[in-house]
C-alpha cells in the first residue's frame, strides 16, 4: 500500500490550510444551501463507509475473501498474508464508481493475537485499514455535484467470536471533498472540504441469508467539517458537524449543526428533513 498519504495520522483532527482562503473570513453562515451541499458531500463517504461494513458481512456469511469488488475473484491470492506483520495486504485496484482502493486487514483471537485466517468461532476481531480515491458525480436536490475524494479509515469490528447475530464497527478516519462543484437553481457552488471523520458503535445484523443485505441499525458516523465555500465573487470560511445516526434502513437521520437530513445510503444523496425521501 502507498504510505505516502495526506492523511496519514488516522484519529487525529484534520487542520485545513488554504491559502486561497485567507482573503474572506467573514462570520459563519446560517445559510441552508451550505447544509445541503455538506450534507451530500459527506453522504459520498458515509456510503463508502457502510459498503465497507456490509461487504464484510456478505463475505463472512458466504465465505468468500473480503472487500472483493465485482471485478475480483474470490481467489486465496486476493489479499496475501505477511506472517511478520500480521496483516493481509491487498494489491491496488478500481472499485465501484471508479474509485481507486487500496486495503488491508488483520485477524484477531480472543486474546489479542494475530491469526492468519479467520475462523466463525474464534476470530473476535478484524483490524482494516482503507484508502480511497478517485473522482464522484452525484445528483441532489434539484441539482448536481462533482468533486475529487480521498477517504482514509481505519476501523476494527468486534463481536464476532462465536455465534454472533451482529458485530459492531468503531474508528477514525478523515476525508478530502476537493475541487466541488454544486450547480442547482440557486447558481453554481464550489467547496474544498476537509472532515475528521468518528465512526461510534456501527452494528451491522449478520445476515440471514444470501439474498438480504442488513443495514446498521445503531450507532453513529460524525464528521467535523471545515473547508471553504466560493459562490465566484466571494470566498469564505466554513465549519459544519455532521451526525449521521443509522436506523437499520437504507435511509439513516443526519444532522448538519443541528439541521436534520435524510441520507440515501444506496445513492449517496442527502435530502433536507428527516424521513425515508
Amino acid at each position: 500500500m502507498t504510505t505516502n498519504r495526506k492523511f496519514t495520522a488516522l484519529g487525529l483532527a484534520t487542520t485545513l490550510v488554504l491559502g486561497a482562503c485567507a482573503e474572506s473570513t467573514g462570520p459563519q453562515s446560517a445559510d441552508p444551501t451550505l447544509n445541503l451541499d455538506v450534507a451530500t458531500a459527506m453522504a459520498d463517504g458515509a456510503g463508502e463507509d457502510v459498503q465497507t461494513m456490509r461487504e464484510l458481512s456478505r463475505g463472512l456469511q458466504v465465505g468468500l475473501r473480503f472487500w472483493l469488488t465485482p471485478q475480483e475473484a474470490p481467489s486465496a491470492g486476493d489479499c496475501p498474508y505477511d506472517a511478520g506483520t500480521g496483516w493481509h495486504t491487498c494489491a491496488t485496484i478500481t472499485g465501484p464508481g471508479g474509485l481507486s482502493l487500496d486495503r488491508r486487514y488483520a485477524f484477531y483471537d480472543p486474546s489479542n493475537a494475530a491469526m492468519e485466517t479467520f475462523d466463525q468461532l474464534l476470530t473476535a476481531k478484524i483490524h482494516f485499514i482503507k484508502h480511497a480515491e478517485g473522482s464522484i458525480g452525484r445528483t441532489m436536490d434539484g441539482g448536481s455535484m462533482t468533486a475529487e475524494v480521498e477517504y482514509d479509515r481505519n476501523m476494527t469490528v468486534t463481536g464476532l467470536a462465536g455465534e454472533e447475530t451482529s458485530r459492531t464497527w468503531n474508528g477514525t478516519g478523515a476525508s478530502e471533498v476537493k475541487r466541488t462543484r454544486v450547480s442547482d437553481a440557486r447558481g453554481t457552488r464550489t467547496y474544498e472540504l476537509e472532515a475528521a471523520v468518528t465512526v461510534t458503535g456501527v452494528v451491522v445484523p449478520r445476515r440471514s441469508n444470501e439474498q438480504s443485505d442488513a443495514w446498521p441499525t445503531a450507532g453513529t458516523i460524525t464528521k467535523v467539517v471545515t473547508g471553504t465555500v466560493s459562490n465566484g465573487e466571494e470566498t469564505r470560511q466554513i465549519s459544519r458537524t455532521v451526525i449521521i445516526t443509522f436506523n437499520g434502513t437504507q435511509f439513516p437521520t443526519a444532522t448538519i449543526n443541528g439541521e436534520p437530513f435524510t441520507i440515501d445510503l444506496a445513492n449517496r444523496m442527502a435530502h433536507r428533513g428527516g424521513g425515508r425521501p
